[in-house]
């Protein structure tokens, strides 16, 4: 397990607006979130599952667990910028993905796409 999480969805949301709003995206297209905002049913499926980190003190754990075998081969500096350049990866990802959503969903709006039943 990672403090990412499978999906690398968190939460909470990043202090980030843009990035905030790209991972609402994301937990919408993931049905986790309704187009609201607002839990869905699925959201405990998640929990469940251990699927994503929900929690800050829950991503902080898995992250220093990261940290600490990271440290056994490597320096704390080295570790830490490692781990932040994933951090950063991610919120280029979730930013494509949560760009990717917006489009199909548009398309559906449009009435380009039909749902399928």
């Amino acid at each position: 397990m990672t403090a990412w999480g499978f999906l690398a969805v968190r939460l909470p949301l990043p202090e980030n607006k843009a990035w905030a709003a790209d991972r609402v995206t994301i937990l919408q297209g993931l049905g986790v979130l309704d187009p609201e905002g607002q839990p869905t049913p699925r959201l405990k499926v998640v929990k469940q599952a251990k699927v994503a980190r929900l929690t800050q003190e829950e991503w902080q754990k898995e992250r220093d667990k990261m940290l600490q075998t990271c440290n056994q081969c490597h320096s704390k500096n080295f570790a830490r910028a490692e781990l932040e350049k994933g951090d950063k990866m991610i919120q280029v990802a979730d930013h494509l993905l949560a760009e990717a959503i917006r489009i199909v969903a548009g398309l559906y709006q449009d009435g380009f796409l039909k749902k399928p039943e």
